[in-house]
């Protein structure tokens, strides 16, 4: 079993990585489960620089991981958003498996759309092929009109931004 020191160590080794949030929220889950007498979330929050509430959806998702008995890896496998899915929607370990299995062969939408979670109204996909430079001004433009900056390097509330700076550009007309 490692320290504590060195858990955090870890700890903020991973939160320094968007794409390793699956292994952080394994890491976060097992440090809180051995129960450090001296560590408080706001200890936790310092060490990841995440805020509050995403440091408990990460501590959540990996106690549930925990509770379904699939290895890190299998999450890992199937990225970031299935294991969220799974975690959200599966309440018997030995059904787990099988999800992943599934989720393995799904897209995140077949995924949604097998347990139901599909948006009620009709949605549309766009595929954008940008260069660089048209990209900083899209993300700029979506920046602007609400879009804000995700812990994955991402943008979080596009469509809704887009949707705005396109009905401010159809009123100029």
């Amino acid at each position: 079993m490692a320290t504590q020191a060195q858990a955090l160590k870890q700890i903020e080794k991973l939160a320094a990585k968007p794409r390793d949030r699956i292994r952080l929220a394994a890491a976060l889950a097992k440090l809180i489960k051995e129960k450090p007498p001296s560590l408080t979330l706001n200890d936790l929050t310092e060490v990841t620089g995440k805020k509050l509430r995403t440091l408990n959806y990460l501590i959540y998702l990996g106690k549930r991981m925990d509770d379904l008995s699939l290895s890190e890896e299998q999450y890992v496998n199937i990225g970031w958003t299935k294991c969220v899915l799974i975690a959200k929607n599966c309440h018997d370990k030995q059904y787990a498996q099988t999800l992943v299995d599934v989720a393995l062969d799904y897209t995140v939408d077949q995924l949604r759309q097998f347990f139901a979670e599909e948006p009620t109204t009709k949605t549309k996909s766009i595929l954008l092929r940008l260069t660089d430079r048209q990209h900083k001004v899209f993300e700029s433009v979506l920046l602007d009109h609400g879009a804000s900056n995700a812990d994955n390097g991402g943008l979080s509330n596009k469509e809704a931004a887009l949707t705005k700076a396109l009905k401010k550009l159809q009123t100029k007309s």
